[in-house]
């Protein structure tokens, strides 16, 4: 009987292991966050769940552990904050500015660090590498000979546009650096002023990226003997990813704009319903009645603490003065003159708050994720927007109806009045709900569409098919500048010959007049 059984179980195994498809497998990702703040993780730990649910396996690598279990943290010995200027509140748009010095030595020694070296010798499907600060891990990524995805925390902006072979537009595409909270009617794309100053800034931020932070970066790799033999160039290897996945929803994009099939959008992919608060803070907010809470966030990456002191003392003072509840998130355990019907807390379930019935309104500093969280919750919001994208992203808010910026001049009367009108409206309120449905009316959740993605670049070895002729191109040669430049020499070569033709033939006329006068 053996004889007859042993070799028909053999014999199924061995059909089921050929007919198995060896692309539903589990991809082995590695993902490189090396200079990740925790904002930036929320979206980054968002698409690595979504591919471990998939069943891929994900090592990701990150100056901090967020003590996620379902991925494989591996922790450099590096420290986030020499990136980063002590009080962003001061530093507001010189920021990127010191991130620019600094991170040429961070990657590297980021890089140079026993866990990286370690982590970069194992075996792996697919590479993703975050955009911020992580370009000196390409030699290595090329080394291991897998494609690699870059990962932006936010939408496609500055030096990135080339980086992902999709053109940009500063004729219509509001400057991210440069923008105030002025509401500008673009239907008819951006005036000459916002043209010139977003062209200006595009050409100076890839200057800066290309002949300064990069050439930077590469010779500090060289001087820590880092770059393989053999390798080419940090300009050359920046340019060949195999996907560019954004933390942008495509159909809720303050400017509707063209895109490059390598460019994925899976904006969204880390929020969700709100859970209930702990029992605590659950009784407190109940406590507020029908006048409900106010919810004051600075995000993970600004110090509470560092705002003005004078600023903090307006805020406590118009606080203590309103009828509903406040609950600020603050750095400290304790603050002076706290008034009775405010709560300070060092953490605070952010997703879980906005969701509250009894929320009024959220005062954020414009972070993108607080935002898509804002919207997603249906909460309209007041910013104090600090840096970089904060400010279109509160300019949106505010020409879809559902938000309002103040800034750090601001007094105490008018914070009153401006709290009260968003509090007060139903306006704003329903606006902020509708907007919702917007963002959750998606063809596919962001999840499927990253996992999708992501796989299919392992499919097909790094679908090189799908990247657009552009991003090898010179930006002269992208915008036919030689082509309107021969067009227009040669407009005016013939405007200048037409004219030396007409002056001839009026000389001529004026000589054959002039002889029968005579």
């Amino acid at each position: 009987m053996k004889c007859v059984v042993l070799p028909v179980i053999w014999l199924m195994a061995a059909t089921m292991l050929l007919l198995s498809d060896p692309a539903q497998a589990g991809n082995r990702v590695l993902f490189l966050a090396p200079a990740a703040s925790k904002s930036h993780t929320n979206f980054f730990l968002g698409v690595a769940k979504a591919l471990v649910d998939n069943g891929d396996e994900v090592t990701m690598v990150m100056p901090f552990s967020r003590g996620k279990k379902f991925v494989r943290e591996v922790v450099l010995p590096v420290d986030i904050n020499d990136l980063i200027p002590k009080n962003i509140i001061t530093s507001g748009r010189t920021a990127p500015m010191q991130l620019f010095t600094k991170s040429p030595t961070y990657c590297a020694n980021a890089l140079a660090t026993e866990e990286a070296q370690a982590v970069l010798k194992e075996n792996y499907d697919v590479v993703m590498l975050t955009v911020f600060v992580s370009d000196c891990f390409l030699p290595a990524i090329y080394q291991m000979g897998v494609p690699y995805i870059m990962v932006s925390p936010a939408g496609l902006m500055g030096p990135w546009f080339s980086v992902a072979g999709n053109p940009q537009f500063t004729s219509f595409i509001p400057d991210v650096m440069f923008s105030s909270s002025e509401n500008i009617d673009i239907s008819h794309g951006l005036p000459f002023f916002n043209r010139m100053v977003g062209t200006l800034s595009s050409l100076a931020t890839y200057a800066l990226m290309n002949f300064y932070l990069i050439s930077s970066m590469e010779s500090a790799l060289r001087s820590k003997d880092l770059y393989p033999a053999n390798t080419p160039s940090l300009h050359e290897l920046r340019h060949n990813s195999s996907l560019f996945l954004l933390n942008s929803i495509r159909s809720m994009e303050s400017v509707a704009q063209p895109y490059v099939p390598t460019v994925i959008h899976a904006g969204g992919i880390h929020l969700h319903d709100s859970n209930p608060l702990s029992a605590d803070l659950e009784e407190w907010v109940q406590g507020a009645g029908e006048d409900g809470f106010i919810f004051f966030s600075m995000g993970s990456a600004i110090t509470p603490s560092d705002m003005p002191e004078e600023f903090r003392k307006m805020l406590v003072k118009v606080f203590g003065s309103l009828k509903q509840r406040v609950l600020w998130k603050w750095d400290l355990e304790t603050m002076e003159d706290l008034p009775s019907n405010v709560r300070i807390g060092k953490w605070l379930p952010q997703q879980d708050i906005l969701g509250h019935t009894k929320l009024r309104v959220f005062i954020t500093h414009g972070g993108l994720h607080s935002t898509m969280e804002a919207i997603h919750h249906g909460t309209p919001v007041i910013g104090l927007p600090v840096m970089g994208d904060q400010y279109l992203n509160l300019k949106e808010s505010v020409s879809q109806g559902w938000g309002r910026i103040i800034d750090w001049n601001i007094d105490e009367d008018t914070l009153k009045q401006v709290l009260d009108d968003v509090i007060n409206s139903k306006t704003m309120r329903g606006e902020a709900q509708r907007i919702s449905t917007f963002l959750q009316d998606q063809i596919k959740p962001p999840s499927e569409v990253a996992t999708y993605w992501v796989s299919y670049v392992v499919r097909h070895n790094g679908a090189k098919h799908l990247r657009c002729p552009a991003i090898k191109m010179p930006w002269w040669k992208l915008y036919n500048v030689d082509v309107w430049t021969t067009v227009i020499a040669v407009q005016l070569l013939c405007i200048y010959l037409f004219c030396k033709m007409m002056a001839t033939c009026f000389r001529c006329c004026c000589r054959r007049t002039k002889k029968k006068v005579e």
